[in-house]
Formats: C-alpha cells, structure tokens, sequence
C-alpha cells in the first residue's frame, strides 16, 4: 500500500499543504498515521479520499458537510454534482435546476432505450441534438459522464452486453472529435489584434495507456475555452510526444490517466508513470509543463524534474486551469 508524505499528498491530489492539515485537524476528514519520526504519514485511502473532497469542493460543498462521510457516500454524491459550474443555476434558481434535470433525465432514458435496441443512429441524432443544443460543459456533465457511468452500470450487471458498450463509445467518440475540430477550424489562430497567440496544449496518454475518453473530453473542454489542442491521443511514446512538443512550441503537455497501475508498451515491456514522465522530462525544452490528469501512480512524482509537473485530479479542476490560462 502506497504512503505518502504531505508534499507528495499534495502533489498527488492537486490540494496545497496548508489546506490538507486544515482538513485534517479541524473537520476530521483524514487520519494519517504516525512514523518512528513523529511525521504524519498517509495511506493511499487518504489520498483518494481528499481527490474526492477536493472534487466536492470546487463543486460548492463546504468541507464541514462533507469531511467525514463515508467513502461510498462521496462518490454517491460526486456522481450527482460531478461537473456542476460554480455559477450553475442550481445555486440561484432550483425551480428551474429543476427543470432541467428532468429534462436531461428524459434525454438520457430516449438515448439509453435507442442503445439497448440498437438503434444506434437514432442515438447519434439524439446526442447531435443535445451536443448542438446546450453547452459543451453541460453536454459533457449531463449527457456524456452520466450515459456512461448508466451503461457500465447496466453491463456490470449484465442487462446490457459489451456489444452494446461498444457502440455507445464509438458513437460517443465521434461526437466529441467532431465537436474539437468544429470548434477549432471556426476559431481564429489568433487571440486577438495585438497579435498574441492563444495557449495551446498537446494532448496525450503515455505509452501502454489506451484509455481515451479522458483526454477526449480535456480537450474538448480546453477548446470551449478558446485554447488551441493538438490532440495525439493514447499509447504515444514519451520521446515523440517530446518531439512534437518541442516543434510546436506548445507550453504544455497534458497527459490524461484512468488506472493507477503500471502499464506494457507494444512490445510488453512494463512502463512505470515514473520511469515514462523522467524520459519525458529529459526531453522537452525547458520552458514545457508537465500537466497530469485523473490519477497518478504511487511513485510517480518521485524524481526531481527539470519541468514543472502539476497533478490535477479531476476535470472540473481541470476546467479551472484552462480558464486561468486566458486570463
């Protein structure tokens, strides 16, 4: 079981010293050990349960309410606040907050009663409506987070086949890559008339990692926000990704991570998220950040980088990074 000092907690979970011990003493929200030193010590449960206190957080909890639940009740809760904006509706008008979970409930029920049927254009036309209809933020909060968590609920519990799931990813997949480079060929390479470039961010997973939908959504998220993406999706090697990085200049490499395990190369060899982020590091030029989404692995910060690394646990966060870019 991985245990983490406070620096490395805060690096794993994107929540600064000061705020964990704040947490700690006086909402009782995590009960680190002690080692022979007398320094506190944390388990890798205190580290997943501050990514989710800190996730509830930025979504309007207070920290009171919410500190010392159950594990099993934050992650109840998240799923129904995941994604929510700061200023959402819900928090000035609940009559029509309302409103509009009903309707997004409806339009998940038509969306999962269309994929349990295979009905799988009149899906794609339901999801192209809800895509064109609302923002990106609420299609990815209403519509994309929730159909999948329901339909791998529903495969779990074998009421819904793989076949099933599959499709839903396809089509999914093609919706969002259409919405990144719709929203890419109409915008203007140029923030503004001075001249000055918009950021842009490469966008990846490391190499053995074929996970996708996270980064498809960071980078659909970050071109709603007007910043440019190069998207070069999953399994790429750290010394191409470099390279790429390099020749475009791009101040940041964001690489998205779902599982928290060692993953193997195509040729089977076992590629650590340290071993991958140092050749990373020793790779770009040195004005690059190294930005990590969703979840590291235990060790995975533990070498001293040339680049600045920052971990950011979920999207919500990641969302509040973006918009900080532009200012």
């Amino acid at each position: 079981m991985a245990e983490f000092g406070v620096k490395a907690l805060a690096a794993y979970t994107g929540i600064n010293p000061h705020t964990i011990r704040i947490w700690e003493r006086r909402y009782g929200a995590i009960s680190p050990k002690r080692a022979a030193n007398g320094r506190r010590v944390y388990s890798q449960e205190d580290a997943d349960r501050l990514c989710l206190l800190g996730e509830l957080t930025t979504r309007g909890h207070a920290i009171s309410a919410v500190a010392q639940l159950p594990m099993r009740e934050l992650e109840v809760l998240i799923s129904g606040t995941r994604g929510r904006p700061q200023n959402d509706v819900s928090l000035v008008d609940p009559g029509l907050a309302e409103a509009r979970a009903k309707v997004s409930s409806m339009l998940l029920d038509r969306m999962i009663m269309a994929l349990e049927g295979f009905q799988l254009r009149d899906l794609s036309a339901q999801l192209a409506s809800a895509r064109l209809h609302g923002s990106v933020t609420d299609f990815i909060y209403q519509i994309v987070l929730p159909l999948i968590g329901t339909i791998g609920a529903l495969v779990n519990e074998e009421k819904l086949s793989i076949a099933h799931e599959h499709a839903l990813s396809a089509i999914l997949k093609t919706h969002i890559y259409q919405a990144i480079y719709n929203m890419g060929a109409i915008r203007p390479r140029v923030a503004d008339d001075t001249g000055v470039s918009t950021p842009s961010i490469i966008i990846a997973t490391q190499e053995g990692d074929h996970h996708e939908f996270g980064i498809l959504l960071a980078s659909l998220l970050a071109e709603s926000r007007g910043l440019n993406t190069h998207f070069f999706g999953c399994n790429m090697p750290a010394r191409s990704l470099a390279g790429a990085a390099n020749a475009l200049r791009s101040p940041i490499v964001l690489l998205g991570r779902s599982i928290r395990m060692p993953v193997a190369n195509g040729s089977g060899v076992i590629v650590s998220q340290r071993d991958y982020l140092k050749e990373l590091d020793e790779s770009l030029i040195a004005t690059t950040e190294i930005w990590l989404g969703g979840v590291l692995e235990a060790n995975a910060l533990k070498f001293r980088p040339r680049h600045k690394i920052l971990h950011i646990a979920s999207l919500p966060l990641l969302d509040e990074k973006f918009k900080s870019l532009l200012g």
